[in-house]
């Protein structure tokens, strides 16, 4: 998962982004899937780490452009 976040964000920082907060939650959150052995990209694992960072609106309002480009992109 981190290679597909290295890619998400090297795209958008091409475009002109600087995404040093969303660099910062999605490293997190691949994070906590890997520590959950998770291969994938789970909506529950997405709500339970944004929960657990009591920030469920910022939360998803980060992974879902990146669940969303993954799609798009394959």
């Amino acid at each position: 998962m981190m290679a597909s976040v290295e890619t998400y964000l090297a795209v958008r920082r091409a475009v002109g982004f600087t995404l040093s907060k969303t660099e910062y939650l999605l490293r997190s959150f691949v994070n906590f899937a890997t520590d959950r052995k998770e291969t994938h990209i789970r909506t529950a694992t997405a709500i339970d780490w944004a929960a657990k960072r009591n920030q469920l609106r910022n939360g998803t309002r980060v992974t879902r452009p990146f669940v969303v480009s993954l799609n798009t992109s394959a």
